[in-house]
């Protein structure tokens, strides 16, 4: 089955903004309901990457709702496979990621949360806590799946 985009960027441009060793999350509004499956996101280089997407409470990350502990990427559009986890449109989520290596793509614009955390050591909290600073800067990552059984996805309408 063929996965659709359920919220994030489609942006391919990138400029490596999102720097090494710091938790980088950005908040997304799902443009679908579905079940998310994969996180896609795009590097500038080779880099080690974890993913997390936590629910939203009032504008901030909280509670962590899967993660992976470690991806090796290369240059351009990669696919990383998640725990299953329903979305519902119209509600908002955080992408976050952690890298390595400053190669993470991201382009000015949107507001991020940011921390310092070390990729060698760094584990997504649950729930998310807080001491965030704020940062201008879109992640290129997006969260895809697929659509409810009982859907029409030619009747659907996609948000970019």
């Amino acid at each position: 089955m063929a996965y659709v985009q359920l919220l994030g960027s489609t942006s391919d441009w990138i400029d490596g903004s999102a720097v090494s060793n710091y938790f980088w999350g950005n908040r997304w509004q799902a443009a679908l309901s579905g079940t998310l499956k994969q996180i896609r996101c795009f590097t500038t280089g080779n880099v080690n990457v974890k993913v997390a997407i936590y629910a939203d409470n009032a504008g901030e990350p909280s509670t962590r709702l899967a993660y992976t502990s470690g991806n090796a990427l290369t240059t351009g559009e990669n696919f990383i496979n998640m725990s299953d986890v329903s979305i519902v449109a119209g509600n908002y989520y955080w992408l976050a990621e952690n890298n390595d290596g400053s190669k993470f793509g991201g382009q000015a614009g949107g507001a991020s949360r940011i921390k310092a955390a070390t990729y060698s050591t760094y584990t997504f909290p649950n729930p998310a806590g807080s001491g965030y600073s704020v940062y201008i800067c879109e992640l290129c990552i997006s969260g895809w799946g697929e659509l409810p059984s009982n859907s029409n996805p030619r009747c659907q309408v996609i948000i970019m």
